[in-house]
């Protein structure tokens, strides 16, 4: 993936979801796209999303056509993400589907 960024302008780092090489409550925002159910615990992923959280920071969590990719990956429900993401202490204020099945959640 970032071989595929390098005309990016920008600062690009190399981590891990579960070991980010980053300070707490270090960002506004966290975008979670396609990635979370490729984590062993994704509760933990987002508990770890959340303490890099500044207070009133977002999370945006894009997810997968579920009826895609369901034979490949665990594609998650709307009722599953929101579970999730509760308890990791997340306010869940809005969850969208688009036409094409994807899972958006804002919180």
């Amino acid at each position: 993936m970032l071989s595929r960024a390098k005309d990016y302008k920008g600062s690009l780092i190399l981590a891990g979801a579960l070991y980010p090489p980053f300070k707490l409550e270090s960002f506004d925002t966290v975008i979670c796209a396609g990635s979370l159910y490729y984590l062993p615990k994704p509760e933990e992923g987002l508990k770890i999303f959340r303490s890099l959280l500044r207070q009133n920071g977002i999370v945006l969590y894009l997810g997968p056509n579920i009826k895609l990719l369901k034979f490949l990956v665990h594609a998650y429900s709307g009722a599953e993400l929101e579970g999730l993401f509760r308890l990791a202490s997340f306010k869940v204020e809005k969850i969208m589907k688009n036409r094409l099945e994807r899972n958006c959640l804002f919180f």
